[in-house]
């Protein structure tokens, strides 16, 4: 499956889920590293998009990262609706994520396909970065400058 991932620039060396030990996200609590990818370009922008504090920092230097991962080892067919009372809850999907990083859960895969809560008939897919081997399997397969329009960015 081929999954994109946006960052800074400047943060293109670092690992996939490094932010993840410095701050919370939807997915993760501060130290859970969960990495965060999706199945387009467009969804991914707009996961950037509804997180920024402030649209200007859009003028900094952006990277769109292509990667792909074995099907084998991406959990396709995970039900939002039957696992959590509340998916859009992060508090609920937190605490799964830890359990799935600790090999509580779904320890065969590396990664889960999940609804975006910003456009939930796209998809996100959630990487467990402590996965075995991961590296081995996540592969980057292309890295180009991200261009926003400048539309999206008013002075």
């Amino acid at each position: 499956m081929l999954l994109y991932r946006i960052c800074k620039t400047k943060h293109l060396k670092k690992p996939i889920a490094e932010g993840c030990l410095h701050t919370e996200g939807r997915w993760n609590n501060k130290g859970t590293l969960i990495g965060y990818t999706s199945e387009n370009e467009s969804t991914a922008m707009l996961e950037i998009l509804v997180n920024l504090q402030e649209l200007s920092i859009l003028k900094m230097h952006y990277s769109l990262i292509t990667l792909e991962l074995d099907d084998a080892l991406i959990k396709m067919d995970f039900d939002v609706e039957k696992t959590f009372k509340n998916w859009r809850n992060a508090v609920e999907t937190r605490q799964f994520s830890r359990q799935w990083v600790n090999a509580e859960k779904y320890e065969n895969y590396a990664a889960i396909v999940v609804p975006s809560v910003v456009v939930p008939h796209s998809k996100n897919c959630i990487i467990n970065a402590q996965f075995n081997d991961l590296n081995q399997y996540l592969t980057e397969k292309a890295v180009e400058p991200l261009t926003w329009d400048s539309r999206l960015i008013k002075n």
